[in-house]
């Protein structure tokens, strides 16, 4: 799909693929996600959530009230006003709940991770099937600030919510660890291969490369971001 930004026009853009290059198509919302060839957006007074039918400025709307959206390969996920997650499975049908709340979540392209209440634990459930209320959830990692995640992996900001981090792969004794990358900013996106930040006073949007490890400036200044992958 690719990269997605509100403008300070408050207009919806689309990143054209070179630096600087966007398009405008749509209005803002208080929150996005993409899961696969899809975008979502979530109406800025929370009381609905809506796809974008491709072109144009044309949204339709699949669901009501919610707080966040969480988009990847395994689906869509939002929270809802009690913190609750749930998934969209169909037009027209209920959203199915696949979990209590959490601080922060995230997916990636194989699963969905939770962030505890109190920060201290990151769980990991499988979604390559229908969910089902009562599955259990896997500690994978410890504490964290807030959690983001896409094809690249799982990302996390530190306690102060200034660094970025990457949870490793598991070691022999299956434990992971978070390895820190660069500065956190104000927002940030994870896509197939890259990072994008958002700076803390939203000035430029950067890439960060998991293959090679570098930052690249790409844009801005924005108000939020959006990329799928």
């Amino acid at each position: 799909m690719g990269l997605f930004a509100t403008g300070l026009d408050d207009r919806f853009y689309v990143y054209g693929g070179r630096p600087g290059v966007w398009s405008p198509i749509g209005e803002p919302g208080a929150d996005f996600a993409i899961s696969g060839s899809h975008v979502y957006r979530l109406a800025t007074d929370l009381q609905s959530v809506h796809l974008w039918d491709g072109k144009g400025t044309s949204w339709t709307r699949i669901g009501g009230p919610a707080t966040r959206l969480y988009g990847g390969d395994p689906g869509l996920f939002a929270t809802g006003p009690n913190g609750s997650i749930f998934r969209y499975e169909d037009p027209g049908k209920p959203w199915s709940f696949v979990g209590t709340p959490g601080a922060s979540f995230a997916v990636t392209d194989r699963h969905l991770y939770g962030l505890t209440p109190d920060r201290a634990w990151v769980n990991r459930r499988l979604t390559g099937e229908r969910p089902k209320e009562g599955l259990p959830w896997v500690t994978v990692a410890g504490p964290a600030g807030d959690l983001y995640g896409g094809a690249a992996g799982l990302f996390s900001t530190d306690s102060s919510r200034t660094r970025l981090r990457i949870l490793g792969e598991p070691g022999i004794d299956g434990k992971q660890d978070w390895r820190d990358i660069g500065p956190a900013g104000a927002e940030v996106r994870v896509g197939r291969r890259e990072v994008y930040v958002l700076t803390e006073d939203r000035s430029e949007v950067r890439r960060w490369s998991l293959d090679t490890g570098d930052w690249l400036r790409i844009g801005g200044p924005v108000r939020t971001l959006a990329v799928g992958s």
